[in-house]
């Protein structure tokens, strides 16, 4: 009963300490109120976009390469210019996006003369572009800066700027005809054989082949833009950028964060 006593006595000596301690300290694993709410506070200042980690949205990318620009490796080019669209996986954190792309791009080059920057113009081939298409995989790193707030709060404007690496399969079929007179002031208005023109070709000619092309293609791009965040859930993105192997691009994307 003695011993008894005592410990009775040390646990009573001993529990207002231990309430002491516990109404000033927080348990290990539960914050303590006032850092929530410091938290809290932070996220409405700073916005709460980035606390949404996951997302899921749709591309539309509209893609021209100038002939100008084409003349850098190719003697006899066209415009080329045409879009391409696909859907994309996002993991945001507060300063970058992680984007997954999958795309699909129907490839319009139109068919004509085309020739190579080291080949003389008695070379020059009608070429055909048949059903050509590019369907490609990307992921893309994106680096969000804000610029300001809109509409008291509630939208965030971003600068955006990143990069992407891929590839894909290239699909269709690229056929050639041997072409006759064609220079360089002439070659964009081929006619069939028979005709005045000075730069002709046979359509039906046994000497039509069909070219061997590369079905795998790597894919590589950089790019600028702007990123409106409309509320918590759903973000606007534009980019402007190139899109190796010479395409030049412009972007718009709707995303949705959940």
């Amino acid at each position: 009963m003695k011993i008894q006593s005592i410990l009775f006595a040390v646990l009573l000596s001993l529990l207002p300490a231990a309430v002491k301690a516990q109404s000033t300290s927080s348990v290990p694993f539960m914050p303590q109120i006032s850092s929530v709410t410091d938290d809290m506070i932070q996220t409405q200042e700073e916005g709460t976009v980035f606390k949404r980690k996951f997302g899921f949205g749709g591309q539309f990318t509209y893609n021209w390469v100038p002939e100008f620009w084409l003349h850098i490796a190719v003697k006899g080019a066209h415009d080329v210019s045409d879009s391409s669209f696909g859907g994309r996986f996002i993991y945001r954190t507060k300063n970058a996006d992680v984007t997954f792309k999958l795309m699909y791009w129907k490839i319009n080059q139109p068919s004509g003369i085309w020739l190579g920057i080291n080949h003389d113009w008695a070379d020059a081939e009608w070429t055909e572009f048949d059903n050509l298409q590019f369907l490609y995989g990307e992921i893309a790193v994106t680096w969000n800066t804000k610029l300001v707030s809109l509409f008291n709060g509630r939208s965030n404007l971003f600068f955006i700027y990143g990069f992407g690496i891929g590839g894909g399969t290239v699909m269709g079929d690229v056929y050639t005809t041997p072409a006759y007179g064609c220079t360089a002031d002439n070659y964009k208005d081929p006619q069939p054989t028979g005709s005045p023109s000075a730069c002709t070709y046979t359509p039906a000619s046994s000497e039509r082949e069909k070219e061997d092309i590369p079905r795998a293609m790597g894919a590589l791009e950089a790019f600028i833009g702007l990123r409106l965040d409309l509320m918590d859930m759903l973000s606007l993105k534009g980019e402007l950028g190139i899109f190796l192997p010479g395409f030049l691009q412009a972007s718009l994307a709707v995303e949705f964060y959940f």
